[in-house]
């Protein structure tokens, strides 16, 4: 009930990752339950998190800086019209990419291809 009620209250999520290779060439597990809650991402992590963000419009990306922390923040509180935009362009991004039936689908249809060319 506590973890319902913060992200009913949030604005956004907070990934504040160190870059190190392990981080920035994977996906963190918050940026799907950010997706979940139509929540926009503010991060200063580069490499795969960083890149969705920008490609989808689903978050801000910042320097690693206290001061550029605050401004996104301020900024997604300030701008409801932000805020909206982001948070619908989760929704879409979400949906598109990690939608359980697109995924299977897309498994099923490997598998069936891996399948055909080990026994044709």
């Amino acid at each position: 009930k506590k973890a319902y009620v913060l992200r009913k209250n949030s604005i956004a999520t907070l990934i504040p990752l160190k870059n190190s290779e392990d981080f920035t060439k994977s996906i963190p597990n918050k940026m799907i339950d950010s997706f979940a809650y139509n929540l926009p991402i503010i991060t200063s992590l580069d490499g795969y998190l960083k890149t969705q963000i920008e490609e989808n419009q689903c978050g801000l990306f910042v320097e690693n800086k206290t001061e550029s922390w605050y401004k996104a923040i301020l900024s997604i509180i300030d701008s409801k019209d932000l805020k909206l935009k982001l948070s619908k362009n989760c929704t879409s991004y979400a949906t598109k990419r990690y939608n359980f039936d697109i995924i299977f689908d897309d498994f099923v249809s490997k598998v069936e291809r891996i399948t055909n060319e080990v026994y044709h």
